[in-house]
This record gives C-alpha cells, structure tokens and sequence, in this order.
C-alpha cells in the first residue's frame, strides 16, 4: 500500500539457481508467492481461499518500515534481474516472453526508483495509509472463521505498522527532504477524525458497525450450510470485545501519529518533487513507473500539448456554434439504472461478459472519510471469488447525473469492474503466471478507466436524444472535452510543477498563457504537488491506450474496436512498450 517498491514486490530471500528454460513457471511463481507474503492485506485481497490455490503457509505478519533493511531495495532488485536474466527470453514460449519482458522493465524501473531513499509521503493527505487501511478493514471479507482471526492479527499489528511510517517520516525530514507544514498538520488533523474516540465510544464508527455485520453474514451463512465455521453467540462476543479492544488501541495510535506528524521538522514552501535533490530525475522515473510509458519527459510535454491544442479548439468551435445546451437534466437518476444501461448499450462494442452471474453492490464513502477520499473507487475482488463487486460513491463531490454516469462507467462498466473481469478469465485461461495479475500497471488500469468514460458519453448521447430528441450530441460532447481539458491541463501542470520547478506564480502564467487561469488556483496547485504523477497515470495512459489502438487497427491486429478491446483485455495488465512490441511480433 504504502513504501510500495519495498511492499508491493518484497521477495523473499530465496535464491533461483535452476536455468533450464522450462523452469522459467516456477521462477514466476516463486516471485508471486514471495510478493504475497509479508502482505496479508494484500494477500487477502488478491486471493480468498490461498490455500486452494496453492498459496498456503505464506506469512500472515505485515511488513513494515526496517531502517536497517531499506536501503538495501536496490541491490535487491538487481538480484532479481540477473535471476530473471538467465533466462532467455527467444527460448521461452510466446507467452511467457512476454512476461519475461514486463517482468524486465519492472524490476529495471523499481530498481532506479529505489535508488532515491525517503522520498515518498506514506502519510500524504491525499492517500496516505492512514486514509486507505481504514477502508481496506472495513472491507475485508470474512469467508470463514480464519478470516476473522486474520483480520484481528492485521488489526493487533497496525500500530506498528503505522509507528514505522513515522520513523520514515522523522529519518527523511533529518535528511533535509521536508514535507510541507500545510500537509504535515492536514494529515494529522486527518489522523485526529478517522478514528473518531466520540463514535467509538458510541460504537457507531465504520469499523465497529461493519465488523459486526461480516460476523454476522458469517454466522449466517454457518447457520444454512451447517458448516463448523459457523459461530455461536458466546463467540460473537468474544470477537466484537476483541475488536473493540484493538480499535481502541489503534485509535491510540492515530494520535501518536497526529502527535508525531505535527513535531516533525517541515517546510514552509509548498514545492513539487525538483524541490528535493535531484528530484526532477526521480519525478522522471516515476512518470515513466506511474504511466507505464517509455517516452521522455520532453516527449510526453510535446504529445500533450499538441492534445491540449487540439481539443481545445473543438470545444472552442462547439460553443461558439451555439450548439450546446446549458441546463438540461439527465434521464437516468438511480446509480443502479445507470450502470445496467452502460452495460446494455456497451454490448456491441465490448466483448460480452456475463453480467447476470456477478453482484455489483454500491456503496457510499463513510461520512467521516469523504473529504479525504477520492469522489469514487472500485475495490478489486479476490482472483478466485471475482462474482461480487464494490464500487463507492463519494456523495460529498455531489456527482449527479451525466457527471454519476460517466464515473460509473469508468469505475463499473465498461471501466475497471469489466476490465478486471475480463483480464482475469482471460489471463486464468490460457493460464498465464499468476504473477502477471498481480503486478500493478497505473496507466494500463487508469488510461482504461478514462477511454471507458469516452464511450459512456457516446451512450450518454443516446440517452438524452431517446428521451428527448435529436439535438443534445454537440452538449455530450462538449462536457467530455471539458473534462479531458481538465485531465490534459492537470498533467501539463503536473510535468511543470515536479519536473521544471514551477512555482505557483509561475504555474499561475502559464495557465494565463493557455487562456486559463484567472482566478485563485492555490488549491490546484496543492493537488497536484501532493499527488505527483497521478494526472498523467490517468491521462498519459488514456493517450498511450489510442495510440495502441490506431496502431492496432492499422496493422491489422484489429479490425474493429470490440476485437482491439479483446486484444488489449486479453493481454492484461502491462506497460505499453511491452504492449507495442507484441503487436509488432505478432503482426
């Protein structure tokens, strides 16, 4: 969640001396079970039932901060590498080339990203982990009594787990890389209301109210199937005492971190990445990490503007025709009505998936977290129970109407929920290495999300002129280049501020320079120095996504959009240099 190029892939300290060619699966799956252990959250997230599987007797403790041991990433990952090396990729199958070559470029870059020791924000006011593991445990599913057990241990370890991310925070800020006073005192203040004492005292937090609704599905469910796992009232006691006895522990944690973030030498100046020492190459490295591409940075500013250049002009043409209607309402009100609808009208230009066989549950993001939370998100279901998904609506951004229809689209349908579906059957199939599903790619999995908004306000076209005639195109189309305005502008910034050093002055020229800017822009600045690289995973990614596909279409690998999104779908989650090259081998 957090450090993630020392959690999201810590291998054990095994080494791999077998090279014989048809010993390449089980390298794979060695570095799967290694990236899982030491992660139970993780772990539970990517896997329900680990020991069906394959996957049993892998650490339930979760990893934290060593001081001694971070250091050491580097070394660590150029291990990796040379394993990964004596194998040659022109001697393995197809398929298995291709992971080795994903494979090569991830440990090559997490390799250089952690050469720059304590330069990330565990606890940023914009997703650090003290935002995130709250939801995560209100969402960790109890599929059997081991589960609950699992989750207590999780939550006994947590304060550890968080006392550690403040040793990294007080080591970095004694090697000169401080935070910004502003966002040291947001997070605490943050950390101050997430685990409210009032509401546990009242026992009406999330995750006290949430706990005991799993145990009793839980005991439920014992009760039809007449299972053993089953738990009697006597039990359900005992583990609702347990979890309030670790809340309240953990709730003591949060104000140690309040406490802590708050004594912690910070800055004054809020200043993006190239305030650090060499901080504009690390922003470098984790462009190129968070979007997948391997353009430069002065490539990737000359794709966007020449985007922004072009969408601004139609969106400019489109007002000025006088084509676009400023009030309007749309037909579809309920969140549920609208993602059947996106997956109605996505049929012809999608695959089919079956929908009928999965549960979509919305949900609302708790009121105590929604002016730290994103205005929605999709949780990924565990590979081998992959029927039942949650989607949460932040319902303080007020999203209503085409707004909730096309984030619906890019969280649901034909977005992450479809996409995740699709890749996972498809990677399962042809029985892919698992470790190819856990890898994470933002600008594959994002760039996604936005190209299946792109589609949701062509349908969202059909529904007005179905319901009121012809004549409401050009204002669909004008909301959706307003919104890649935005994302395009956003990312432009984002290279500006972390990149060339901007200052908010500056940035505040350069948005007057593009016809923008007008106004107070304090807090997109903020946004965006505290969220590096997030703008273009998402928008770089969407342009990085087009381009495969023009290329797709023009090679012949794909003839029509819905054979292009099997294509892409099918291969799964990757960066789209790897993604290119396939196209050029296979066609």
């Amino acid at each position: 969640m957090v450090l993630l190029s020392a959690l999201v892939m810590m291998l054990s300290a095994g080494a791999f001396y077998c090279v014989r060619q048809s010993s390449f699966p089980a390298f794979c799956e060695n570095l799967a079970k290694s990236s899982l252990s030491n992660n139970p959250v993780k772990l539970h997230y990517t896997l329900a039932d680990p020991e069906s599987m394959g996957y049993d007797g892998l650490s339930k403790n979760l990893y934290g901060f060593d001081e001694a041991s971070y250091g050491n990433n580097a070394s660590v990952w150029q291990e990796y590498l040379k394993k990964l090396e004596k194998y040659d990729p022109e001697r393995l199958s197809e398929e298995e080339a291709f992971t080795w070559r994903i494979l090569h470029r991830y440990f090559s870059l997490e390799g250089e990203l952690s050469t720059y020791l304590y330069y990330e924000s565990p606890l940023s006011p914009a997703d650090g982990a003290h935002i995130q593991m709250p939801v995560l445990l209100a969402e960790y599913a109890f599929y059997d009594r081991e589960d609950v057990e699992n989750y207590l241990t999780l939550l006994s370890q947590l304060p550890e787990y968080f006392r550690g991310l403040l040793t990294y925070m007080q080591l970095q800020a004694e090697r000169g890389i401080l935070q910004y006073e502003g966002n040291m005192e947001t997070a605490a203040q943050q950390c101050e209301k997430v685990l409210n004492e009032t509401q546990l005292a009242a026992g009406s937090h999330f995750l006290q109210t949430t706990f005991t609704e799993r145990l009793e599905e839980l005991q439920e469910r014992g009760k039809i199937t007449d299972e053993a796992a089953g738990l009697t009232d006597e039990e359900m006691t005992e583990l609702k005492e347990k979890n309030e006895e670790l809340l309240a522990e953990l709730a003591l944690t949060y104000q140690e971190l309040a406490k802590g973030l708050r004594e912690i030498p910070a800055t004054d100046q809020l200043t993006g990445l190239s305030g650090y020492p060499d901080g504009a190459d690390y922003y470098a490295l984790l462009l190129a990490d968070a979007a997948g591409s391997d353009r430069t940075v002065g490539e990737i500013k000359e794709l966007l503007y020449a985007r922004f250049e072009e969408i601004y002009g139609e969106y400019k043409e489109l007002l000025i025709d006088g084509g676009v209607i400023s009030e309007y309402e749309f037909p579809l009100e309920n969140e549920a009505d609208m993602l059947e609808d996106l997956y109605q009208r996505m049929e012809g230009d999608f695959p089919v998936l079956d929908h009928t066989a999965r549960t979509v549950t919305l949900k609302s993001v708790d009121s105590g977290l929604e002016e730290m939370m994103a205005p929605a998100f999709y949780l990924t279901p565990p590979v081998d129970q992959n029927q039942e998904h949650t989607i949460y609506i932040n319902q303080s951004d007020g999203y209503e109407g085409l707004s909730l229809y096309t984030t619906l689209a890019h969280e649901g349908f034909p977005g992450h929920l479809y996409q995740t579906v699709y890749s996972q059957d498809a990677l399962a199939e042809r029985e892919v290495p698992f470790i190819r599903q856990i890898l994470y790619f933002g600008g594959y999995t994002e760039g996604w999300g936005l190209y299946a908004e792109s589609y949701a306000y062509q349908y969202a076209a059909e529904v007005m002129e179905e319901k009121y005639g012809e004549g409401y195109g050009d204002t669909v189309r004008a909301a959706q280049l307003n919104r890649e305005l935005q994302l395009c502008l956003c990312s432009i910034l984002d290279i500006f501020i972390h990149y060339d050093g901007a200052t908010l002055v500056q940035t505040q020229k350069l948005l007057q320079s593009l016809g923008f800017g007008s106004g107070d822009i304090s807090a997109v600045y903020e946004t965006i120095c505290n969220t590096p690289a997030n703008y273009p995973k998402y928008y770089l990614g969407y342009l990085e996504l087009l381009e495969l596909k023009e290329l797709a279409l023009e090679n012949g690998a794909a003839h029509t959009d819905q054979e292009f999104h099997q294509w892409l779908l099918s291969a799964g989650p990757a960066d789209f240099t790897s993604l290119r090259e396939v196209l050029a081998w296979n066609f």
